[in-house]
């Protein structure tokens, strides 16, 4: 039996050493052989070297070398002053991670770009309270590249790209992400948006100007801040808003055939501004215009209002509004209930230089409300008794 065994071993040594003759076969025998030898493993990198400069060749604080972000390597800082003084773009892509528990992160040098996702995979920077991660010498971040879902998530530390630009998405079908909570707070400089997502939950956002391609804007609970230029919505993009603040200061929201809709929160803008069909519901919170111009409400014709839904409890308050302006929105359809243009379904009162207008409940609201005093007058009418 053994003998057996070894004769058919040899015979099997002998077929293979005929086979590997084959240049082609040989080839491919040492792909198979080498191959794992020549596998990138990926290294988890901690930042261990306080307050330090390091470069994409040398960083001893990193223990062990630089970390290859682009390459399947992750990051953690935890603490320090770390400068990365650039040699070419720094990515973070291969579905690995970059983040943040403490310290700061600046980039130096060139010119050059940041990514958060490439050809190999996405990327995620996460910066937590306490942290900083600051563009400095890079002109630009892009958050999502080569189709590849790119995330940056500022949970409760801060960003800060003042003078340069931050892309949401590459237009690819995937959705990137820019995500605020906590006590977050990003300085963005100008940011554009290109089928990707916003998502402020918590802290400050503030940019300069934007620009909206598509996508989705979502506020529910950060305050966001456009110092400059308008923010249009058009027919790829939605925009909502739940909680907490928005402000396009002096310029206009512009209703270009998007999904827009305001139930909560504070909203105030310069101008409602429509340049095609298109309608902003309005559920509940509090929208401020400046009525010194189009009484705050500019429509260029067709399907084109400010549309307080059925139940609303929000508020429009228009300022430098005088009493033949607040009669023309009310009864030339920029302002309507579900829908339909009628006075009547509306109460307004002087507030300073404006007025404020808001939905009258309907009937059966009304009953509710007064169905819900019943106890509360029977209570007091046994307690007197």
């Amino acid at each position: 039996m053994i003998e057996l065994y070894f004769n058919l071993s040899n015979r099997m040594d002998t077929n293979m050493k005929k086979l590997t003759d084959i240049p082609f076969l040989k080839l491919m025998a040492s792909i198979v052989i080498f191959t794992p030898l020549l596998a990138v493993h990926a290294v988890d990198y901690t930042w261990q070297g306080g307050d330090s400069v390091y470069t994409d060749v040398g960083a001893s604080g990193w223990a062990g070398g630089p970390p290859d972000l682009g390459g399947g390597d992750t990051a953690t800082i935890d603490s320090g002053a770390i400068e990365y003084v650039a040699g070419g773009d720094f990515i973070i892509g291969a579905g690995k991670y970059f983040t943040m528990n403490g310290g700061s992160f600046i980039q130096s040098g060139s010119g050059s770009w940041m990514k958060i996702g490439n050809a190999a995979g996405g990327g995620t920077v996460t910066v937590g309270a306490g942290a900083s991660f600051t563009l400095g010498t890079a002109g630009r971040l892009l958050i999502g590249d080569f189709g590849k879902v790119g995330i940056l998530h500022i949970d409760g530390g801060t960003y800060n790209a003042t003078g340069a630009l931050t892309e949401v998405g590459d237009g690819s079908l995937v959705t990137s992400i820019l995500e605020l909570s906590g006590t977050a707070d990003a300085n963005l400089g100008t940011l554009e948006i290109y089928k990707g997502a916003i998502l402020a939950h918590g802290g400050s956002l503030d940019y300069s100007g934007i620009d909206f391609k598509s996508g989705s804007f979502t506020i529910d609970g950060a305050t966001v801040t456009q110092s400059a230029g308008n923010l249009s919505v058009n027919a790829n993009s939605d925009f909502s808003l739940s909680s907490g603040h928005f402000s396009v200061a002096s310029g206009l929201f512009v209703a270009d055939g998007g999904s827009s809709s305001i139930s909560g929160g504070t909203f105030t803008a310069g101008q409602l501004s429509f340049t095609s069909d298109d309608v902003i519901d309005f559920a509940g919170g509090v929208i401020h215009l400046d009525g010194s111009s189009s009484e705050g409400i500019l429509t260029t014709g067709g399907t084109q209002y400010l549309n307080f839904t059925s139940g609303s409890v929000g508020s429009l308050f228009i300022d430098n509004l005088d009493e033949s302006g607040l009669t023309s929105l009310l009864s030339d359809g920029r302002i309507r209930m579900d829908g339909v243009t009628n006075e009547a379904f509306f109460s307004a009162t002087v507030d300073g230089s404006g007025y404020s207008i808001s939905a009258i409940p309907e009937p059966s609201a009304l009953v509710m409300v007064l169905l819900g005093l019943i106890p509360v007058i029977t209570f007091l009418r046994r307690r007197q008794s």
